[in-house]
């Protein structure tokens, strides 16, 4: 039943999504968060995912979690997933300036899509909304040029570019 409910949700919300894109005109998709300017955003110890266009940084009472997607589709459904992941009872409904949906304890936990990008803040110290707003005003929509960091893998290459999108070569 879950399953079924969560199904319906997801179509129910690529729908409105869709109504409103169709008949509203709006800003384009974030490129991400310029990875250079993490320290500024009180962040270290980043993380770069090997799978995905996602990364990991610590604050000073907890973690930031950002993933990048190609359209806000596929950011609608990777923010129920997080959501579902996040705690064991349903997160309530928060309102976070700069952010399009957000669920969670304003103080602790709140997970946050703004167009294509999911964010996750964890703050236990009770700042989660603070680091939430300052993360969601660094989004851009076009990335500095040039790559980040390359990692071999085998055969393969792991190269991120300036906001921590993923590409294998």
């Amino acid at each position: 039943m879950s399953t079924v409910r969560t199904s319906l949700a997801h179509a129910a919300r690529a729908w409105v999504l869709l109504a409103v894109s169709a008949g509203v005109a709006h800003a384009g998709p974030w490129a991400g968060i310029p990875l250079d300017d993490l320290p500024k955003l009180e962040l270290r110890a980043l993380t770069l995912d090997q799978q995905e266009s996602r990364w990991q940084a610590a604050t000073a009472a907890g973690f930031v979690r950002v993933a990048t997607f190609d359209d806000e589709a596929a950011a609608i459904v990777a923010f129920d997933r997080e959501v579902e992941m996040a705690a064991a009872v349903p997160l309530p409904a928060v309102v976070v300036a700069g952010a399009d949906d957000a669920r969670g304890d304003p103080s602790e936990l709140l997970v946050l899509r703004s167009r294509n990008v999911v964010l996750v803040v964890r703050d236990r110290a009770g700042g989660a909304t603070a680091v939430a707003q300052r993360v969601l005003a660094a989004l851009v929509e076009t990335a500095p040029a040039g790559v980040y960091r390359e990692k071999a893998v085998g055969e393969r290459v792991l190269e991120w570019d300036k906001v921590g999108r993923l590409t294998v070569r």
